[in-house]
């Protein structure tokens, strides 16, 4: 069930592709662990550092390691040989021209969208 959130420059969707019909919006968000809490005080601090970066120290287990894995429009992901992963919640801080985000997926699984650029990677 999809659920928006608009807040102050930013806004949180959880189930953006309807795939987890019996998940409330609070369970979803709480499948996101830390990470829910590390985004949010990013998006409502003064952005010093790059997300990515913000959440690297957040989550201090040293360097984050990319994912050769794919991301499509609708920002699921897919691997050869694995079942696709759908977001759980997305985070958007609201730039222009292209906003930031955090696409969070079961496992662990974060993308971290920024200047244009894509960062897979997990943090569990």
């Amino acid at each position: 069930m999809q659920s928006y959130h608009q807040m102050n420059n930013w806004r949180v969707i959880t189930d953006p592709n309807d795939k987890f019909p019996d998940a409330l919006p609070a369970k979803l968000l709480n499948a996101c662990g830390f990470i829910t809490q590390w985004v949010v005080s990013y998006f409502e601090g003064e952005q010093l550092l790059s997300l990515k970066e913000h959440l690297e120290l957040a989550y201090g287990f040293g360097p984050l390691h990319p994912m050769q894995i794919t991301i499509h429009p609708d920002d699921h992901l897919s691997y050869p040989g694995d079942p696709d992963l759908h977001p759980l919640t997305i985070f958007e801080l609201n730039e222009t021209p292209s906003p930031t985000r955090c696409i969070v997926y079961n496992y662990g699984i974060v993308a971290i969208i920024e200047n244009g650029t894509t960062f897979i990677t997990r943090m569990d």
